[in-house]
């Protein structure tokens, strides 16, 4: 989506660049040249090239802004309902194009794609979606294989096999409320303008004209490996898992918000954040969750993405699960000089949770007074300007949960980096990390 206000009458996309996917830490400038993205795709909230940096800059910008930039972390999403139709009665139909998927691994994943999409409907993040959204819970209605040699595919392809499938009679029960998802096989580039796969492009979700000029619902999505799609899983590359991932996005998004592409005003539109836009793009294409803490697995072990819950003002997969708070403090290394270069401080947490509230407690002893340059870095790279007070000596908590901590994950470890620019003998005497959070273990589900 080029301007995220305006997003009428445009398929959504999903698109997280190359650089991200590759563990580019948020606040490095990759060395690939921007890649402009085509209408209809959010482009503005991770383009490639750019980079999310969290800090006063860019942390703070939503307050004072009705269409923010590049980079712009939104400080709290919200799901606005806009007045336009959304499913409570879903149905879908998984369509597989190519010959890859009359292949014995083909066939595999085609099953595997049945299975999740058989169970999705009863799952715990449709328990929080249609209680919450007032949207049904989808139903699996078969699947359709369309044989041939598939190199590429964009909207006029998908068009033609969302109408095929329609008019097969190979799944019966389809109507209005039914959403023709379109899988790719393995290095087939899904195109959407200017952008593609290759590119970080992983799905979009639309409609198209049927044969009585009623729209039949779609979201296509790349197949996700290391070089094509969205890889969410890293180096382990998990392909089974980045399509329910992938998929799990789009068909939130068109359950409720299924008329975007052919929407002409605010109230033809479903649920909808006009900073954030839709529900599936809150929590990934913005930044707001490291890709690799952007999905959980469910009850039945398939991996989904979570999504943003106004009622309990976090991203999640189930709201069965109670939260369970926890504090945890550790400490790091003190008592050393510091020289010109900057020195990390490791901090390590062992629990997994999802951070609410940060507090550090620092002793510095600053014979010059100046302010000192201290920056926290989560786990996953995500890098935390901490502000210090320009005095001699300085000892107290300092609260940096606004700086853009909420949401992360604790486990792993943190680095506190502390520069004495001017090499003035600057002492940090003692400093520890209370982390508050909810935990993300619950003994219902899978880790």
């Amino acid at each position: 989506m080029a301007d995220p206000v305006n997003p009428f009458g445009k398929a959504r996309s999903f698109i997280v660049s190359r650089e991200r996917q590759n563990g580019v830490p948020p606040g490095v400038a990759p060395a690939a040249p921007f890649v402009p993205a085509p209408v209809g795709a959010l482009s503005w909230l991770v383009p490639a090239g750019k980079s999310i940096a969290l800090g006063a800059d860019s942390f703070d910008d939503r307050a004072g802004s009705s269409a923010p930039g590049p980079g712009r972390l939104p400080a709290m999403p919200h799901l606005t309902f806009m007045g336009g139709r959304i499913l409570d009665k879903p149905k879908v139909v998984n369509v597989f194009v190519g010959d890859y998927w009359n292949t014995d691994q083909g066939k595999g994943d085609a099953a595997h794609m049945n299975g999740f999409v058989n169970t999705l409907g009863a799952s715990g993040l449709y328990d929080m979606l249609s209680s919450e959204y007032n949207v049904g819970r989808p139903a699996y209605l078969g699947n359709v294989v369309i044989p041939g040699a598939v190199t590429k595919i964009g909207p006029d392809e998908i068009a033609a096999a969302v109408k095929q499938a329609a008019t097969s009679g190979q799944v019966q029960g389809g109507d209005n409320q039914t959403i023709y998802a379109i899988h790719l096989p393995p290095q087939a580039l899904l195109t959407d303008g200017t952008v593609d796969s290759s590119q970080g492009l992983g799905g979009f979700h639309g409609s198209v004209p049927g044969a009585d000029g009623n729209p039949l619902l779609f979201s296509a999505i790349a197949y996700g490996d290391a070089t094509n799609g969205i890889n969410f899983s890293g180096r382990d590359v998990n392909s089974r898992d980045n399509n329910t991932i992938t998929l799990s996005h789009e068909l939130a998004e068109a359950i409720t918000d299924p008329d975007v592409a052919t929407a002409q005003s605010w109230d033809q539109i479903g649920y909808y954040d006009p900073l954030g836009g839709e529900i599936g793009d809150l929590a990934v294409n913005d930044g707001a969750v490291d890709l690799s803490e952007a999905y959980a697995r469910n009850k039945d072990g398939y991996a989904v993405q979570i999504e943003w819950s106004n009622q309990d003002a976090r991203f999640e997969m189930d709201r069965a699960r109670p939260p369970k708070l926890l504090t945890q403090l550790a400490s790091g290394p003190v008592g050393t000089k510091l020289s010109s270069t900057e020195a990390q401080l490791p901090i390590s947490f062992a629990k997994n949770a999802d951070v609410t509230k940060v507090l550090l407690n620092l002793s510095l002893i600053n014979p010059s007074g100046r302010a000192p340059q201290l920056r926290l870095t989560s786990p996953s790279g995500r890098s935390i300007p901490v502000p210090v007070p320009a005095v001699a000596n300085f000892s107290g908590p300092l609260d940096i949960t606004d700086r853009g901590v909420q949401g992360l994950s604790a486990k792993g470890t943190w680095f506190l980096s502390v520069v004495d620019p001017n090499n003035t003998g600057m002492i940090l005497s003692s400093v520890s990390m209370k982390v508050e959070g909810t935990s993300k273990e619950p003994a219902n589900e899978q880790p």
